[in-house]
Order: C-alpha cells, then structure tokens, then sequence
C-alpha cells in the first residue's frame, strides 16, 4: 500500500499536484502580487491510450508567488491506480527565477489508511516535518538525512517556473534547471533539460493556443525510496518523463501543461481538455 502511494506521488510532479494524481485546486490567491492571472484548467488522464481520469485545476498565480488550496478525487480503474481522495495547501515566494517555499501540507485517505503530510519552510529548507502514520524507517529505504532537506521544494512548487527578473521567458535556459524535491517521505530531484519549443491549438473556446517549450526530465532519487522499486529504477536510467509548460507572460511564469511518463502498466499522458488563463490585476 506504502509503495503504490509513493509511486503516485512521484506522479504528481507532472500533473501539477501534490503527492498523488488526485488533486483537484479548488481555490488559489496570491497576496500582494503586482500582476496575476487566474488559471483554469481540465486535464485527462489516460494510460497507453485509454482514459482513465480526469483532473481540474482553477489557482492564481503572481509575479510575487502564489498561495493555493485544493482538493480532488481519482476515480480511475481501482486494480492500476489506488483510489483515495486528497486535499493539500502550498505557499511560497518567488525570487529570481526560484522558488521560495513557505508551507506545505497534504491530506489523502485510501481504503484502509489517512496519510498526513505537513511541512513548514524557512530559508529554502524544512523547518519541521509532521507525517501520519510516521514512515518507518525500513532496510529496504533509504534513508532521509537531514542535509537532504536543505534547499528543496515540495511537489505543487515544481509544477510552475517562475522566470527572471529580466529577459524573456521562452528561452532554452527556462528547461536548464534542477528542482530538488521533497514530498515529505521521498527526496528526489528533477532534472529538466531543453527538447524543443511546440505550438497548441485550443480543444474549447477561450481555451489556451500558442507556443509551449518542452523539456525532457531525468529523475533522480536521493533518499527515502524503496531500493528495489523498478519504477524508480526505470525512471532514472531512462530520462523518459516529458514536460510541456505554457508561459504566462503577465505572471512572468511557466505553468505546466501536459506530461507524458512510462509507467509499469505503459505510457500514461497527462493532458488539458481545457487549459485558460485571465488577467485579475493587483492583489492584496
């Protein structure tokens, strides 16, 4: 049960979500930023071409940062994805291309067991960390050393690049990066690197069309995750993951768009029905 968690947290980086493929953000705000846009978006779930969920996601985001509450439900097929339903909140700062993290919390309920995660941040590093059931420390794991909680960010952080303070935001450089995650019971880093820029027509009305830059993914554990799980094996000798992110020039960010992943049971596709974004001005 531990282990398919795990393996749907590590998940959630690509579907913009924290800690599971079941996150639906319910409602974001970002205090005192100078320009935000408030995002709506219906992804589909399909695993080796056949659907098996949907995800919805409605938050703002600033050039200052952003502040986002969410909640959502998985009702895939219960033999390949475990069904749970989960909430979780995440608040940080942007600063100079990087994000600056304040809190983290995640909430998610299986059949038999709730999971509790919630992190508190200070400097770019956790400050304190409650997890229920507490993780027990197995031979099989890795274990999670404190250094391997000093300059991370948790998983709903790494679903959007804020850009710099100057210059354009499409560039090459925009993949060119690592993002040191940490879930609360996992460490890993993602390692982005630059694949090529795409265009997007819109599915539905208003819906977003325009450039995308795609960046390929090298995931590499550190610390907290099973030695012999093959899907940790799989996706750190393969680099397969693939990222889309679609900039949003007025919150001079780039927020993920679509995500493709091997899995053990195929390819599975993350990708917008409907993907749209509004202007909504000075906050705070």
């Amino acid at each position: 049960m531990a282990n398919r968690l795990t393996t749907i947290g590590r998940c959630s980086f690509g579907l913009a979500i924290a800690a599971s493929l079941a996150l639906t953000f319910a409602t974001a705000s970002v205090s005192h930023a100078a320009d935000a846009v408030r995002l709506k978006a219906k992804y589909i779930v399909s695993l080796s071409g056949l659907k098996v969920g949907d995800l919805r996601f409605v938050g703002t985001v600033g050039r200052d940062g952003y502040d986002v509450k969410g909640t959502g439900e998985l009702a895939g097929l219960p033999q390949i994805f475990m069904t749970f339903k989960g909430e979780t909140e995440s608040a940080g700062a942007f600063d100079d291309g990087a994000v600056d993290p304040a809190r983290h919390s995640a909430r998610y309920n299986t059949i038999k067991k709730d999971y509790v995660t919630r992190m508190a941040f200070a400097d770019g590093s956790v400050a304190s960390l409650d997890l229920q059931p507490p993780k027990k420390q197995k031979r099989s794991r890795v274990p999670i050393l404190d250094e391997h909680k000093v300059d991370v960010i948790d998983p709903i952080a790494a679903a959007i690049l804020p850009g710099p303070q100057s210059g354009a935001l499409m560039t090459q450089d925009a993949c060119n990066r690592t993002l040191p995650i940490f879930d609360g019971r996992e460490r890993f880093d993602m390692r982005l690197a630059f694949k090529g820029f795409g265009e997007v027509e819109a599915k539905r009305e208003g819906s977003y069309s325009g450039p995308v830059i795609i960046c390929s993914v090298h995931y590499t554990p550190i610390s907290g995750h099973r030695i012999d799980d093959n899907l940790v094996e799989e996706w750190s000798a393969t680099g397969a993951i693939e990222v889309w992110f679609a900039p949003v020039a007025v919150a001079n960010a780039l927020v993920l768009y679509r995500i493709k992943l091997p899995t053990p049971l195929g390819t599975a596709v993350i990708h917008p029905k409907a993907f749209r974004f509004d202007t909504v001005g000075p906050q705070g």
